[in-house]
């Protein structure tokens, strides 16, 4: 199911973008500044990401420039969303990353939380896109969170904007992690209203490197067990790279990686999950020529990983 981009205009005065969710998710995180800014030269979506599932995420914006600068969207990230919105993705801008863990300093203060959680709700607006945090820090932000996701929800509403965030996928993620998931990640479907509205749209479970199957299902059971997270609001990580073994690798597509994915989504799927993304794809260094899947791979131009991914679970 594609992406809709609406456009609402009231009174002929306001209009904003409106993102509506897939019914079903699959993508991938897409590094491009990954808090070192000069360490990828990105111009141009290359062309296997067509074919690469409804959702590209956008990493990583600096979570201090939310409150320091007027602008804090990266360039590289401005150039490339009318891009990637033409090969009908849909579009995150996630902030944070290991590249910036200790980048956080307004989450401990509730009305820094706040404002940060205001300008990001205007950059969802005006780009159009989701917004999406990826906390790596050292400490318990639940209550800067919860401040956060009011800040933005007092400016795009669920059903108007979507906000997600992300946590470890192993092992069954962090204590803090799963009381920050009883606190905003409501009941019910992503795209859909809950109470007041203060909660995030969905989350991400990411998978750790070079995980091979058996251990990453250790780790989603354990999230499942908890009983705390609503997986019909979760998307879970598997991973694009070709690394040895019997991992999660799924950009090239061969038989191998076909049967970890037929693996990971035979565990998954009835566990009802909204859906799965990928971690990670990175743009060409200096000097190369292709995209790379978490660091290594070049990616067939077909992405058949992704797109046999993407068909199983009818999300193309």
């Amino acid at each position: 199911m594609k992406l809709l981009h609406i456009t609402i205009c009231m009174l002929g005065l306001l209009c904003l973008n409106a993102l509506a969710l897939p019914r079903r998710m699959t993508g991938q995180w897409y590094y491009i500044a990954d808090g070192f800014e000069t360490a990828h030269i990105y111009k141009v979506a290359p062309d296997w990401l067509k074919g690469a599932g409804n959702t590209i995420s956008l990493a990583f914006m600096n979570p201090e420039d939310l409150l320091n600068k007027p602008d804090p969207v990266p360039e590289v990230f401005k150039s490339v969303t009318s891009n990637m919105k033409a090969l009908n993705k849909t579009i995150f801008f996630s902030f944070g990353g290991y590249g910036y863990a200790e980048k956080w300093s307004w989450l401990r203060d509730s009305g820094s939380s706040r404002r940060a959680g205001v300008n990001a709700a205007q950059i969802a607006k005006k780009y159009g896109v989701g917004m999406e945090i990826d906390y790596e820090g050292s400490y318990n932000p639940l209550n800067g969170v919860v401040s956060f996701i009011e800040g933005f929800r007092s400016i795009c509403p669920m059903g108007e904007c979507v906000l997600s965030m992300d946590f470890y996928g192993s092992p069954g993620g962090q204590e803090w992690q799963r009381d920050v998931v009883s606190r905003v990640v409501p009941s019910g479907n992503p795209g859909q209203r809950v109470g007041d509205g203060n909660f995030l749209d969905l989350v991400n479970v990411m998978v750790i490197d070079a995980v091979d199957v058996k251990t990453a299902q250790m780790f989603w059971g354990q999230w499942r067990d908890t009983k705390k997270l609503n997986l019909a609001r979760a998307t879970f990580g598997l991973l694009s790279g070709s690394y040895e073994g019997n991992t999660i690798s799924i950009c090239k597509g061969d038989q191998s990686a076909r049967n970890n994915i037929d693996s990971a989504v035979g565990f998954l799927e009835p566990l009802n999950v909204y859906g799965y993304m990928s971690w990670a794809i990175c743009p060409p260094a200096a000097g190369q020529l292709k995209s790379c899947a978490d660091w290594e791979v070049p990616c067939n131009d077909n992405a058949p990983g992704f797109n046999y991914l993407c068909k199983k679970i009818n999300a193309c």
